[in-house]
């Protein structure tokens, strides 16, 4: 198995490997990649950095089921849509019951947290679009589908969204000042999570190789 242990402390992140990848099955994927904020900000198109500016900036939105839903009514419950997360509520906080989980957004950030009257717990978070020195900020996301009801993150501080032509603009951009790095056991990468976005390449699993990855939060 690879494991990678992912340690955020919302400004810092840390990477940790404790298992490579077999010789004959390092084709597989996974490898880390890295961007500095400040060459993202060089190349992608000064048109979509003021649209988002004109707009308020980005607004995030996750929605999360309850696990008591998806048993009762199946995860392909009627008038599900790509914004649910695959995952559970219960199972993304760990919290027994509502207010835990709101209380677990709310120290991440998010405003506002609540629950529909589905169980479905709703955490949005509005940001500029940009970090404190001015550069494009890791906030919106080049796979997303830029049309009404089909974004997963939700849209414009003002309710507005990108037009098509700069998605697909932005999802050549996005990776023009991409580095790739494959991490060995023992290695640490620590990153200002302000000035560095960070991603995983897909990961193709097989009888000897598998990527679980641990993600903790901490203050």
């Amino acid at each position: 198995m690879k494991w990678c242990i992912i340690l955020v402390l919302l400004d810092e992140l840390r990477f940790i490997a404790s298992q490579t990848q077999r010789k004959e099955e390092r084709h597989c994927g996974g490898e880390t990649l890295l961007a500095y904020n400040r060459d993202h900000s060089k190349n992608i198109s000064p048109k979509l950095q003021q649209f988002v500016k004109d707009h308020g900036g980005i607004l995030h939105r996750r929605e999360y089921r309850s696990k008591h839903t998806i048993i009762e009514r199946g995860n392909n419950q009627e008038g599900s849509s790509s914004q649910f997360d695959p995952m559970t509520w219960q199972d993304k906080t760990k919290a027994t019951t509502r207010e835990e989980a709101i209380q677990y957004f709310k120290r991440l950030g998010c405003d506002p947290v609540y629950f529909d009257p589905n169980d479905t717990l709703i955490a949005e978070n509005m940001q500029s679009g940009f970090n404190e020195q001015g550069d494009w900020f890791n906030n919106l996301y080049p796979i997303v589908d830029s049309l009404p009801g089909k974004w997963p993150l939700g849209g414009l501080a003002d309710g507005a969204y990108i037009p098509r032509e700069m998605i697909e603009r932005l999802q050549i951009d996005v990776w023009k000042a991409v580095k790739v790095l494959r991490l060995r056991p023992g290695d640490w990468l620590v990153l200002n999570n302000r000035s560095v976005q960070h991603g995983r390449l897909p990961f193709e699993e097989s009888a000897h190789q598998k990527r679980l990855i641990l993600t903790v939060y901490t203050e």
